[in-house]
């Protein structure tokens, strides 16, 4: 009688449970500590809501055993199957799951700035090489990585929180173990060699208020940075910000930047394209010098001006979109593009520096849209006020190509 007493006991449970279980389908709150998670398994591309996980994920977790997943206390965010669980910190306090902010990692010094209302990080002499920078320390907000702050550390990454406005000049020079960084949301500016010289540095994730990438801040990242999104917050690229990432592949330039500084991509050889945005109104000289596995590249209707050697040397460029409020095109601009085949000059440009197509090997037809009246001139003094050349047809495309890969300068009033 035992045996059948516990058996119906058993049953009686197991009947409970699964009538538990069916109720929380129709209910967010299914959780026994109370909070509003709830899960959808994708089966055959159909959404069900599943109530019977053995495991749920929650903030900095991967979802492993689902292959979606809604989570929060504050709106919802779907989860694709092994993706970690994201939170953004509020006051200490993850927004989505109502999770405390993991603390600093251990080590890290901090000193009060701004008359002792905030904590910049000003150094790091900790063992572990994962570094995670929280939003407050003692109660007030951790806004800024100091100059240096890291400067030679054996670091393998680093996540900053999202109270950290600005990243310091050197902040992880020569970080040379250095594989990935996430930057937060408020950070807006990076600040000049933040990263330089971190050479195996994999992955990079741009907060989206960032508005400024300082001068050679990721510079000599070569071994392994293959792939690179700048968000549309950012408005200007620095001098040699990417010099030497000798291994990117793509890069997506965001729709806010307005320049792209001197060397700015400089010996990327792996680059295969780029398609500059409108936004842009000026590509620095050297910009992307020696770009050498670069096929096509797109230049966007807000670009005034291409400068000296911008695309010098990019052996393997076949296409070339200059946009329509170009002026002037740059000495050696183009210069030892031997892939590039033709050329179409827009109305709006009005001066060519001094072999700006110059050792063009395969150059045979450049185009002018305004055939109207060329000058050209081997005086530079002539050239800068747009005085004293040489009158030149330019109504025929080859003749064009011919002329153009030589020293002279050329411009129309």
């Amino acid at each position: 009688m035992k045996r059948k007493g516990l058996l119906f006991v058993a049953l009686l449970l197991l009947g409970v449970l699964s009538l538990c279980l069916f109720a929380c389908d129709d209910t967010k709150d299914c959780n026994s500590d109370g909070t509003t998670l709830f899960h959808i398994h994708n089966f055959n591309k159909q959404e069900v809501k599943d109530t019977y996980l053995s495991k749920q994920a929650t903030c900095e977790e991967k979802a492993e055993y689902f292959y979606s997943c809604s989570c929060g206390a504050v709106g919802t965010k779907t989860f694709e199957y092994g993706e970690v669980i994201s939170c953004n910190y509020l006051e200490g306090v993850c927004e989505r799951c109502s999770k405390p902010e993991p603390r600093s990692t251990k080590g890290l010094a901090f000193t009060l700035i701004n008359n002792d209302l905030e904590y910049k990080v000003s150094g790091y002499n900790g063992s572990s090489t994962e570094v995670y920078i929280a939003s407050t320390h003692n109660g007030k907000p951790v806004t800024s990585i100091g100059y240096e702050a890291f400067k030679y550390c054996d670091l393998t990454s680093v996540t900053i929180g999202n109270s950290v406005t600005s990243i310091g000049d050197y902040a992880f020079y020569y970080c040379g173990s250095l594989k990935s960084v996430t930057i937060g949301n408020s950070v807006t500016s990076i600040g000049y060699s933040a990263f330089y010289y971190c050479r195996k540095l994999t992955s990079v994730t741009i907060g989206n208020s960032v508005t400024r990438i300082g001068s050679s801040a990721f510079y000599h990242c070569d071994y392994f940075l293959t792939s690179l999104i700048i968000p549309d917050s950012v408005t200007s690229i620095g001098s040699s910000a990417f010099s030497y990432c000798r291994v990117l592949t793509s890069v997506t330039i965001g729709n806010s930047v307005t320049s792209i500084g001197e060397e700015a991509f400089y010996h990327c050889d792996s680059l295969t394209s780029v398609i500059i945005p409108d936004s842009v109104t000026s590509i620095g000289h050297f910009a992307f010098e020696y770009c050498d596995s670069l096929t096509s590249v797109t230049i966007g209707n807000r670009v005034t001006s291409i400068g000296v050697g911008a695309f010098f040397s990019c052996d393997s460029l076949t296409s070339v979109t200059i946009g329509n409020s170009v002026t002037s095109i740059g000495e050696s601009a183009f210069y030892s593009c031997n892939s590039l085949t033709s050329v179409t000059i827009p109305d709006s440009v009005t001066s060519i520096g001094e072999g700006a197509f110059s050792s063009c090997d395969s150059l045979t037809s450049v185009t002018f849209s305004d055939t109207s009246t060329w000058y050209i001139t081997s005086d530079y003094n002539k050239w800068a006020n747009k005085t004293g050349g040489t009158e030149f047809d330019v109504t025929d495309a080859s003749n064009n190509a011919w002329n153009l890969d030589s020293t002279y300068y050329w411009y129309k009033i």
